[in-house]
């Protein structure tokens, strides 16, 4: 029995980029909950991409995520100094779809174009919100949340289950959250002559 369980566990264990995830979550978490926030959600999303095979890939999708809430933030916050000149329901639809537009093509011309698609949701989040009071300390709001969770998941990548060695570059593709850790043992790998 002792022998199934612990067979069981190598080969349906967590890995070690799952755990990672895992752990930089409930690090966002506690310190919402500490803070007494309650709105761990943009924190947590931020800590679950930026969560990647190689300290490399992790720290370019941190930034990434970092440039595109700041653009689609401040493309945003404009946007919406046009609504509130002229508050109409139309009126929004068509800045939601223009700042799309805008962050995408912000984005591409700077060459950061991985940022395009958060700074897209980002705006679309600042125009669409129906209350439009505190508009500036929402899309604050948006970009320390998410530069918390990317600081925690490169943190948590750097300096908790290190990887061992050099993963190659096609194995780290496989999967941004459980695919083989850099340098990782794939269960059952090199394992066969332990009892």
């Amino acid at each position: 029995m002792r022998k199934f369980i612990q067979n069981f566990l190598d080969r349906y264990r967590f890995g070690a980029r799952t755990r990672k995830t895992g752990l930089a979550v409930l690090i966002c978490l506690g310190l919402d909950y500490a803070l007494g926030h309650n709105a761990p959600l943009n924190a947590c999303i931020a800590a679950v991409l930026t969560m990647q095979a190689t300290q490399r890939k992790s720290l370019s999708t941190g930034v990434n995520r970092l440039l595109g809430t700041a653009i689609g933030g401040g493309t945003g916050l404009l946007l919406l100094a046009l609504l509130t000149l002229y508050p109409h329901g139309a009126l929004r639809i068509g800045l939601a779809t223009l700042g799309v537009m805008l962050c995408i093509s912000i984005c591409c011309l700077s060459r950061i174009q991985d940022a395009a698609a958060i700074a897209a949701i980002v705006v679309m989040s600042v125009v669409l919100e129906r209350n439009t009071e505190n508009m500036m300390l929402l899309a604050l709001t948006q970009v320390v949340e998410t530069a918390v969770g990317v600081l925690v998941a490169m943190a948590v990548n750097q300096f908790v289950w290190k990887p061992k060695g050099k993963v190659r570059e096609n194995e780290a593709e496989e999967c941004g959250l459980c695919g083989p850790e850099e340098g990782e043992e794939e269960p059952g790998d090199g394992d066969e002559d332990q009892s």
